[in-house]
């Protein structure tokens, strides 16, 4: 243990009030479109329902709370992310996949992804109605609806791009041309098409 400034610890007092709209915009759709749904969403029976939320939730900007504004999220700060998981971690098996969407779908591509990553894929991460027109519209129409195939290897481990790209040529289940490669400090990630 170490000792901590008071001024470095933050209370839910200190909460402002545009963090406790945020809060209370959350509450209202958990009160209003999630648990009036709890056993629809458990039952699977419902395929539509979840993406249907997701939707919603995207509308509302939940999908995007601490992503910055410049690729479609609302650039709030990690305490504001905290008091919005919070609130969302009541909601039984939607938390799960909400935890899932905006963690691990969201933040490899904010983290690890090349601009061009990240200006293709995290708008219709964060709100899946988005309108993209044209070309743009097609690509990531495309990307949304592919099963995808990922891992990760630390740098000394041989991941300097061309090792993952023959990975991805070697695996039954990718295929070369279709695989996205990202790297970070010693770590590479790779994202590909699964047939």
């Amino acid at each position: 243990m170490r000792e901590t400034p008071a001024q470095d610890i933050f209370i839910p007092e200190e909460f402002s009030e545009e963090q406790k709209m945020m809060a209370q915009a959350c509450q209202d759709f958990i009160d209003t479109e999630i648990n009036p749904n709890v056993e629809a969403i458990d039952s699977m029976k419902h395929p539509e329902l979840v993406p249907a939320l997701f939707k919603k939730a995207g509308d509302l900007g939940l999908l995007g709370i601490a992503v910055p504004e410049e690729y479609g999220g609302l650039g709030m700060s990690f305490n504001t992310s905290m008091l919005i998981a919070d609130i969302i971690g009541a909601s039984g098996s939607f938390s799960t996949t909400y935890g899932a969407h905006t963690g691990i779908g969201t933040l490899p591509i904010l983290y690890y992804g090349t601009e061009e990553q990240k200006q293709t894929y995290l708008i219709p991460l964060l709100n899946p109605t988005a309108r993209v027109e044209g070309e743009e519209a097609h690509k990531r129409a495309a990307y949304q609806v592919l099963p995808l195939v990922s891992r990760m290897i630390l740098e000394e481990d041989g991941c300097d791009g061309t090792e993952l790209a023959a990975a991805g040529e070697n695996n039954e289940n990718s295929n070369k041309n279709e695989c996205n490669i990202m790297t970070k400090s010693k770590l590479c990630y790779q994202v590909c098409e699964k047939h």
